[in-house]
């Protein structure tokens, strides 16, 4: 019997990759492993868009290592690629490492013997890669909602970004591939599919289609299935795409605008495609659309030559704007980009402190929110249960997600929850309360 181990860093495209991966070995007749230390083969599957992510790479393989000496260690994702194209040599402690042009055919590669072989790969360029590679991941394990990749690799060159030099050119899958992996998704019981890719808004551009063709094609198609975007650039955004989600309830009211800086000085120099006034349109054409939407986004702060003013334009954006979730990068100058050449690179102490800022503002946004939304029916996911919490026999408390992405614990009872089929991918509808102390907690509507 051939156990193998999979570790993942990064983003939901990856995640993706991930399943794939897990599932073309479990096809192959190996089975998984929660302990590396009993794996025979383990994969990390990583990410390179910030120093962090390489060190993280580089840290679970010495971890895997030291647990499991004599198991082949496959290092694969964005940061093999990156050390591929540098040729690096062989890292130590990884037996192989591989970028993402051969990811998916990883079970072909390992033959059925042990101890395992690993062939040399044949040279090949992600940048080869006309359509993007798509594997039908039908098994999402523990995860409640399907990830479903409508499209790879990016044609922009934003001058902090490395990612389109591991992931190529943007490409997208078509979509009658992409309708009939959602339909299958269906029957096997997920409810919510996430589209998913490194730079979705150029969806279809090079078959002259839109993301906005592949929605109308999924709710004409798949109306049963809830459907969430992941990121998209404000550009992208049009007045049709928010009107579309703002009319069809099976589009998730939620989406993801990175805006990275509020400085249009800084969003030059990053060779951001939006500008200031731009971002500000979107959001606020959005918001009018529907108040109940999520809105989240993306800011780096300390990019070389961000001024106190600049900062203050992207803190004040953060305030002002009906932008309700954010993630806050600190500037992670990284080798191969034009950035990491810049002039008037900023202190570690000043992104940090700057940062502390914009997160302080971020959670009280996100609050702010969840307040809103007090008293509200919405529709769920449930996640998963939350053993353990109950402190009464008939008390039960599951994980929910709710359409417009709060994520909080849904108390019930035994008897509610088995009238109710509420179980790990059930929808269910739902109301967003809070105790005396202000915590939030969800409650099945009507109950």
């Amino acid at each position: 019997m051939k156990l193998f181990y999979l570790y993942t860093l990064g983003c939901k495209l990856n995640q993706f990759d991930s399943f794939a991966i897990r599932q073309s070995l479990l096809e192959e007749n190996w089975q998984e492993t929660d302990l590396p230390e009993k794996a025979d083969l383990c994969i990390v599957n990583s990410c390179t868009v910030t120093n962090r992510s390489d060190s993280q790479a580089l840290q679970t393989i010495r971890k895997l290592r030291r647990l499991s000496p004599s198991a082949t260690i496959w290092l694969t994702g964005c940061y093999g690629e990156t050390l591929l194209k540098d040729k690096t040599p062989p890292i130590l402690y990884a037996d192989f490492v591989s970028g993402n042009y051969h990811k998916f055919s990883l079970a072909q590669q390992l033959g059925a013997s042990l101890p395992l072989s690993l062939p040399p790969l044949p040279e090949s360029s992600i940048f080869s890669e006309k359509e993007a590679a798509f594997f039908p991941v039908s098994d999402f394990g523990q995860h409640a909602r399907a990830f479903v990749k409508i499209q790879d690799g990016c044609d922009l060159r934003c001058t902090y970004c490395i990612v389109p030099l591991v992931r190529g050119n943007s490409r997208s899958v078509p979509i009658p591939t992409i309708l009939r992996h959602i339909d299958h998704l269906y029957q096997s019981g997920y409810r919510e599919a996430v589209l998913t890719g490194i730079h979705i808004g150029t969806f279809g551009h090079e078959r002259q289609e839109s993301l906005l063709d592949l929605l109308i094609a999924i709710t004409t198609a798949i109306p049963w299935m809830k459907i969430r975007l992941s990121s998209i650039d404000s550009n992208e955004v049009t007045d049709e795409l928010i009107d579309f989600i703002a009319n069809h309830s099976q589009i998730r009211p939620h989406l993801h605008i990175p805006l990275q800086s509020g400085s249009n000085a800084i969003l030059e120099k990053m060779r951001r495609r939006h500008t200031r006034e731009q971002f500000i349109h979107t959001m606020e054409r959005v918001h009018k659309a529907n108040s109940d939407i999520l809105i989240g986004t993306d800011i780096i702060t300390g990019f070389p030559g961000e001024s106190q003013k600049d900062f203050d334009y992207s803190l004040e954006l953060l305030q002002d704007l009906p932008i309700h979730h954010a993630h806050i990068f600190p500037f992670s100058a990284k080798s191969s980009t034009p950035a990491k050449k810049m002039a008037e690179q900023i202190s570690t102490d000043i992104k940090k402190e700057r940062a502390k800022q914009l997160i302080s503002i971020a959670n009280q946004k996100k609050k702010q929110f969840i307040l809103s939304q007090l008293g509200k029916t919405r529709h769920a996911i449930v996640l998963h249960q939350r053993a353990g919490k109950a402190r009464k026999a008939d008390k039960q408390y599951f994980r929910i997600l709710t359409d417009n992405y709060i994520d909080v614990d849904l108390q019930t009872t035994a008897w509610e929850a088995l009238q109710k089929k509420i179980e790990p991918k059930s929808e269910i509808q739902v109301t967003i309360q809070a105790d005396n102390k202000n915590e939030f907690f969800a409650i099945c509507k009507d109950s």
